[in-house]
């Protein structure tokens, strides 16, 4: 099933009563409906649990360069800008891949060769250079700086994309429709509807088991990694067990 964002926003004006079933609402009504859409997605882009996937990125490393902007407009690499970077790795020319480790600027910024240390590199860096807003880069940087090309390959999440259009599909996962439509409703409801009108109880428990549905789906097991003298291994926090 695909959905455009009008058929998913005329879907949850109904079930707040808002216009009736298949009634296409006013353009100022889709609109408004738009604003909200887009105001919850860019709410989830700061829950964790609530982003699906993550999105693995690439870029050639030139030698003797050690920074690279990444952003839409102008930047080294092409790309909306990350919120995290949280693995990666380098391919050398003979395709062979090396981990690569991610530190924080602050651990880069302690490094006293960086400005004149050259190798394969063995950290990545990311400095997000401040909000979306202020800043639509940021800056990925290597240590050491590339003493040849590499193709550098690394995981990071991103901000949900908005709707740009009401003919825009929806591209998100089938799991996350109802969540859209039920979330979409609670938060369209005060604007059609009185103050001393509450919001139906069972609209609010749609909406919150969907979530729920989505956290579940997307949970993960924390695991701890140790680094003890010629033994790495994992240790999961739930079960008190080793790997």
């Amino acid at each position: 099933m695909q959905l455009t964002v009008q058929e998913l926003l005329i879907d949850a004006m109904s079930l707040i009563g808002a216009t009736a079933i298949d009634e296409t609402p006013t353009t100022s009504e889709l609109n408004l409906g738009l604003r909200v859409a887009n105001m919850m997605i860019d709410r989830w882009s700061s829950m964790p649990l609530m982003l699906r996937s993550t999105d693995t990125l690439s870029f050639v490393a030139n030698p003797g360069q050690a920074v690279y902007s990444i952003g839409e407009y102008g930047a080294d690499i092409n790309s909306k800008k990350p919120i995290k970077v949280f693995s990666g790795f380098v391919r050398d020319q003979g395709k062979v891949d090396y981990p690569l480790d991610i530190v924080d600027k602050s651990v880069y910024d302690s490094l006293q060769d960086k400005d004149i240390s050259t190798g394969r590199p063995t950290m990545l860096i990311y400095d997000p250079m401040g909000t979306e807003q202020w800043t639509p880069y940021g800056n990925i940087i290597l240590y050491y700086t590339p003493d040849q090309t590499y193709t550098v390959y690394f995981d990071c999440t991103r901000d949900v994309c908005e709707f740009e259009d009401l003919e825009d599909t929806v591209d998100f996962e089938p799991i996350y429709y109802e969540a859209l439509k039920y979330g979409i409703a609670v938060r369209l409801f005060r604007h059609f509807h009185a103050v001393s009108v509450p919001i139906p109880a069972d609209l609010l428990k749609m909406e919150a088991d969907t979530l729920r549905a989505i956290y579940s789906m997307n949970n993960r097991t924390i695991l701890s990694a140790s680094d003890f003298p010629q033994r790495g291994g994992k240790y999961n926090v739930y079960t008190d067990q080793g790997y």
